[in-house]
């Protein structure tokens, strides 16, 4: 709080997107009960840690600008707090094996960050590239099998999400291990959809708020379905 008791802010902010992260019903996390253990990945929006959250080992998005936005140092303010609750948004609602899962959202002065499941093999442009770890012919096509069930579950929204930024290093890839000689197989999980768009948002100014907002209408419609009959 400011002078005299009055909140500042950084602590408007902080409560008005927790209210946003509520609506959406994105679990929140406490940062404090994740522990981070290295970089894995890094790019123009900030790093990608490798961590532990209880027994569940995650990705952790960490959004330095986004937090300085939060606390009232960035000029760019809500807008790119709003973004990085869109993204987390539209991962909640698409619930897919060929998506990447979220387990949810740390939103506070100290962490903005979006936690996801940790896909061991990496990126799928780090994965071909490795010599040592050579893929079949089958193998391949397993992947691009993967790739196009899950873009299918994106265009199958309504209306449609584009994810618009499709490429290796977009898509992560989970190791299963299974049979008594632990066999590895891999499952390519897309993620990164910082860029996704709504159908209906593409020829204007619409971003991932719409895209998540279309993204949980579609949920909800198909839910009712269900209840229907």
């Amino acid at each position: 709080r400011g002078p005299g008791g009055a909140e500042d802010e950084g602590t408007v902010n902080l409560r008005v997107h927790l209210r946003e992260l509520h609506k959406r019903k994105i679990n929140l996390i406490d940062p404090n009960k994740i522990v981070l253990h290295e970089i894995i990945g890094q790019g123009s929006f900030g790093r990608v840690w490798s961590g532990t959250w209880g027994s569940s080992a995650v990705a952790v998005k960490e959004f330095p600008t986004a937090q300085d936005a939060l606390v009232g140092a960035s000029l760019m303010k809500d807008a790119l707090v709003i973004e990085t609750i869109g993204e987390a948004a539209v991962l909640a609602v698409l619930h897919h094996p060929k998506i990447l899962r979220l387990y949810g959202c740390s939103l506070t002065r100290a962490a903005v960050w979006i936690v996801a499941e940790l896909c061991e093999a990496g990126n799928l442009r780090a994965l071909l590239d490795d010599r040592r770890r050579r893929l079949s012919t089958r193998r391949r096509l397993r992947l691009a099998l993967d790739v196009a069930e899950g873009m299918h579950h994106l265009h199958a929204q309504r209306p449609p999400i584009f994810h618009r930024d499709l490429k290796s290093l977009n898509i992560f890839v989970k190791e299963v291990r299974w049979g008594r000689r632990r066999h590895a197989e891999y499952v390519a999980k897309i993620g990164d959809l910082g860029s996704a768009r709504a159908g209906w948002a593409l020829s204007n100014s619409g971003g991932l708020a719409e895209a998540a907002a279309a993204a949980a209408a579609a949920a909800e419609a198909s839910a009712g379905e269900e209840e229907g009959g």
